[in-house]
């Protein structure tokens, strides 16, 4: 009998923030025998949040990427990946990154 359970939480490698968006990198562990996405949320501590696309897993222990849209300059941003198949969902540890400062130009 083949048992499917939730997915084993991924693993944050890299965030790379930018002005308005950050590349967050990680590794996927266990699918829990089925097949598992993925997807970043980032959250601000004035309860902002933002979220990537969803991204099909490409195989266990894998390094996968994506990038979160629609960020604002200046904040101080947590991340968490999380990987959902048809059990349920799992997260990644939390990484955070601050978001590089908007440049104003004055005409």
């Amino acid at each position: 009998m083949y048992i499917i359970e939730k997915p084993s939480p991924p693993t944050i490698i890299e965030a790379e923030c930018e002005e308005t968006g950050a590349k967050i990198k990680w590794k996927s562990s266990f699918d829990g025998g089925a097949v598992q996405f993925f997807f970043v949320v980032a959250l601000s501590d004035t309860y902002k949040s933002s979220r990537s696309d969803i991204i099909k897993d490409k195989g266990e222990n894998l390094t996968h990427q994506t990038v979160v849209p629609f960020l604002r300059p200046s904040v101080l941003y947590t991340f968490y990946v999380f990987a959902k198949n048809s059990i349920g969902v799992t997260l990644s540890e939390e990484l955070n990154c601050t978001t590089l400062k908007g440049i104003v130009i004055s005409l």
